[in-house]
């Protein structure tokens, strides 16, 4: 589903999922206005591009503390960048070797895989 975070004049936000969903919740709540907001930043992050069927229901686990939203925010965007930085064709090409030498290929069937790999 495609999620927005929504505020409203009086600083309150709620999440909008989909076309018809809004997601708000007292755990949403927080004294600070920033802080309203980063909670309906985080339910965003865990309920934005998930699959859901009509009528089923989901759980989001929300930190108690504001200190903890912020935390997992953090960590969330540090494994965004983490990933973003991963070469991917490296990683596969690790895993390749990792399986070749798995299954002690010599470097003539390797060359055989790659080339069929090359062409599918």
């Amino acid at each position: 589903m495609d999620a927005d975070v929504q505020g409203d004049v009086d600083g309150n936000f709620t999440v909008q999922a989909g076309r018809s969903d809004t997601i708000s919740d007292a755990a949403m709540y927080s004294d600070d206005r920033e802080m309203r907001k980063r909670r309906a930043e985080y339910v965003h992050a865990a309920v934005d591009g998930r699959n859901v069927k009509s009528g089923e229901e989901m759980t989001i686990p929300i930190p108690r503390s504001d200190d903890g939203v912020v935390e997992l925010l953090g960590r969330l965007e540090a494994d965004r960048e983490e990933v973003r930085q991963t070469d991917i064709d490296a990683l596969e090409a690790e895993i390749d070797d990792a399986v070749y030498d798995l299954f002690d290929l010599t470097d003539e069937e390797r060359a055989v895989i790659e080339r069929y790999l090359d062409v599918f």
